[in-house]
């Protein structure tokens, strides 16, 4: 029946996150462990769908920063950290979603990555579409502020060492050198690197 068939559809939605309201950083609410067995749905075979933060901090833009870190780099969807100051991070992602032929490289799947970094508490993921634009999304879990060295494998993306490279937020240009490049980052922030071909 058409009822059941709603119920089917329902059923396959696993909704997260509704304990911990604004208690700090999402990075201190959530290990990354529990968000790997639990949260993503893939040993479940589940939609995740994080609900956004209900306590006093809903509005805080930093803490609502936090949330979308840890969305984008858990490929997680939900509007867990859809304020303005996230808006255009978001954007940037879904664009690149609309993309044929674009490949996504998840930092814990046991295949080799085209990018990483070199810090153990700063994991990213991979949005590509191989030989044109390359998106590269890292969430830090580190207590403070760092500097850390991302290589990039150019020949995995269709890349070459001329294509152009910037901050996707704010269109700095970014300095790579022999696949590899400099980001500072701050303490559970977000940071996302644009890998664009020459033309």
């Amino acid at each position: 029946s058409a009822a059941s068939d709603v119920y089917k559809r329902q059923a396959t939605v696993q909704y997260e996150w509704e304990w911990k309201y604004s208690e700090g950083d999402v990075q201190d609410r959530f290990t990354r462990d529990y968000i790997l067995l639990i949260t993503t749905g893939e040993l479940a075979g589940v939609w995740p769908v994080p609900l956004h933060d209900h306590g006093p901090k809903a509005d805080d833009p930093w803490t609502q920063r936090t949330f979308m870190a840890v969305r984008l780099v858990h490929e997680l969807d939900g509007i867990g950290g859809c304020l303005p100051n996230t808006q255009k991070a978001m954007q940037v992602v879904l664009d690149m979603l609309t993309k044929d032929g674009l490949q996504v490289y998840k930092y814990w799947e046991d295949r080799p990555q085209p990018a990483r970094s070199n810090h153990p508490d700063i994991p990213l993921i991979v949005y590509a579409v191989p030989g044109k634009e390359t998106l590269v999304c890292l969430a830090s879990y580190a207590q403070q502020d760092e500097k850390i060295e991302l290589a990039i494998d150019l020949k995995a993306l269709g890349l070459t060492a001329g294509c152009a490279v910037s901050d996707a937020e704010t269109g700095e240009a970014i300095s790579l050198t022999d696949g590899k490049l400099t980001l500072s980052i701050k303490k559970h922030d977000l940071k996302m690197v644009r890998l664009t071909a020459k033309e």
